[in-house]
């Protein structure tokens, strides 16, 4: 019986096999530039133009090589300085500068501190001149980046001279305010609660600012009359306090947003903003807010008072040390807020005991005299504020500190604090008869 002969295919020739292997990267490649071709017309439709969506993917590009490399946010510095500044008109006709905010991360302390500086603040110009700080951007004619650099050396002098340290500035944000309607209106408008009314027109701006007050929804342009509106007593500061409330509305809105809003406010975004910070440093700063809240935000002025430089109408720091310790509070952290509470019949002695509190370590933030007479002095804190408080005891002779009663009431007349403060001195009648050991 004949055995079966097994069949077996023949081996593949070399050339053949080089072929099909060719012949499956060709294939390969090829679907791999079709997916890229249609991501990058993707792109291109959602930014608006061929420009936008270069810079898109370069950013994308460069947030992959950064995170490939494990590059941490802001190359490892733990305090970083953020100049935001707005422009009034579009970034290539030598705008000048609307908003001026000076923004400090603290990454280690976990803290962010915001600095509004007055737009008519008269400084010295990098270009040796002296006027408002908002022409300083200006002085970089059409080139983007010199503005730029010129608003950033006006704000570093002003901090250096008044702080006497050196002051450098990281990065930046620019916002072009004429193409913020787009992005309102792309948000779909805004809640706001307007706090009284607004009416003003400037034709030669195009603005026309008709709002009533009380809690309603604005579209772009009443959204922009809103913010720039400063045509009240209290003039530019009021338009900086109105801007730091928008901007919280604004941000916790734009937190919220289902996914296709996000995608039709990318392009006014685009349009509006310019930065040199990287993907890697917006998303430590977003990780940051979104930890602290809006609410967790240190808000600061620079003070300044009214006055005139030949024709011209300015506003320009008076009181230096305040002005340093403003600074001070923002680039190292806030200072334990105090108030004083009067109980006792000597008329005066709140004001007294609060010109002995070092102002380098604590912020009086108010002086009140209590609705009933006190026996005993006393310091009213919480658990974490007691080791300040300690140190306050002992400068001013305080025997008793206890964080489990509450501070009695107190008329503090015109100006209460908007917060409570975190230490509380009451002073009884045996203020400042006995100089007893602080009892924790």
């Amino acid at each position: 019986m004949t055995e079966p002969v097994q069949c077996m295919e023949p081996p593949v020739p070399i050339k053949t096999s080089r072929r099909r292997l060719r012949a499956f990267w060709r294939k390969t490649l090829l679907v791999l530039l079709i997916l890229l071709i249609a991501g990058f017309t993707a792109i291109i439709i959602v930014a608006g133009s061929l420009p936008k969506a270069l810079t898109l993917a370069g950013i994308g590009a460069t947030y992959v090589k950064d995170k490939a490399l494990q590059v941490p946010p802001f190359h490892g510095q733990k305090q970083v300085n953020i100049l935001l500044i707005g422009t009034d008109v579009s970034f290539g006709d030598s705008a000048r500068t609307d908003t001026i905010k000076l923004i400090h991360l603290d990454l280690e302390q976990q803290r962010i501190a915001v600095l509004s500086i007055p737009r008519d603040t008269w400084v010295k110009l990098p270009d040796d001149s002296y006027g408002r700080i908002n022409g300083a951007h200006a002085l970089g004619g059409k080139n983007g980046q010199r503005c730029v650099e010129m608003a950033k050396t006006a704000v570093e002098t002003l901090i250096t001279d008044l702080d006497g340290q050196p002051m450098h500035i990281d990065r930046f944000v620019r916002v072009q305010t004429d193409r913020f309607v787009k992005l309102i209106d792309a948000l779909g408008g805004i809640d706001l609660d307007v706090e009284k009314k607004m009416d003003y027109e400037d034709p030669s701006q195009g603005l026309f600012i008709h709002l009533e007050p009380g809690l309603q929804h604005l579209d772009g342009t009443q959204a922009m009359g809103y913010v720039r509106f400063r045509h009240d007593a209290e003039g530019d500061y009021g338009r900086i306090r109105r801007q730091d409330q928008f901007l919280r509305t604004l941000t916790t809105q734009l937190r919220t947003q289902e996914k296709s809003q996000r995608l039709a406010t990318l392009r006014p975004l685009l349009d509006m903003v310019l930065t040199d910070l990287s993907v890697t440093d917006a998303l430590a700063m977003k990780k940051l807010l979104e930890k602290l809240g809006m609410n967790g935000l240190q808000t600061a002025q620079l003070p300044t008072v009214p006055t005139r430089k030949g024709r011209a109408e300015v506003v320009e720091v008076e009181d230096r040390e305040a002005a340093a310790q403003t600074l001070r509070d923002v680039l190292n952290g806030p200072r334990t807020t105090v108030a004083v509470i009067n109980g006792t019949e000597r008329t005066g002695i709140a004001r007294e005991a609060g010109d002995k509190i070092d102002v380098s370590t604590y912020q009086l933030i108010g002086v009140g005299t209590s609705q009933l007479p006190l026996l005993t002095s006393m310091i009213v804190t919480d658990d974490v504020h007691r080791p300040a408080a300690a140190m306050l005891a002992t400068q001013l002779g305080i025997a008793v500190i206890d964080s489990k009663v509450t501070p009695p009431a107190a008329d503090f007349g015109k100006h209460p604090a908007t917060t409570p403060a975190q230490i509380t001195v009451v002073l009884g009648s045996d203020f400042g008869k006995t100089t007893p050991p602080v009892v924790q």
